[in-house]
């Protein structure tokens, strides 16, 4: 998997996103996709991942991720973890949409988005 394919999914499941207030939000703050090994909590022991940031939150430390891996094999591609950690979170931060991820996260809701500085 690359940039290019990772963007495509991206692209792809943005438009899956009916409001289109948070499609526009979530667009406004993608990133190029950009990759990084993180640890994660298998079945028996600690693994690495490769995990793609597609999204920084702004005026957070929180980032939104895509894998295949990890909690990905089970359909859990898109999560929400922390900017500056090594580690991809807990289970019940990965959704099976995108929209899902960032409806659940309350980042993109009306009362904090005017907060939203464009970097």
């Amino acid at each position: 998997m690359n940039a290019t394919e990772v963007s495509e999914i991206f692209a792809s499941e943005l438009l899956k996103i009916e409001d289109v207030r948070l499609r526009e939000r979530v667009s406004s703050v993608s990133i190029e996709p950009c990759v990084e090994t993180r640890a994660w909590s298998g079945a028996l022991a600690r693994e690495e991942c490769r995990v793609w940031i597609v999204i920084r939150i702004p005026n957070s430390d929180i980032v939104v991720g895509y894998t295949r891996e990890a909690f990905g094999r089970n359909g859990f591609t898109w999560g929400l973890m922390l900017l500056d950690d090594d580690w991809i979170g807990d289970a019940s931060c990965w959704y099976r949409t995108l929209r899902d991820c960032v409806s659940d996260a309350s980042y993109f809701e009306d009362w904090i988005w005017p907060n939203h500085q464009p970097s």
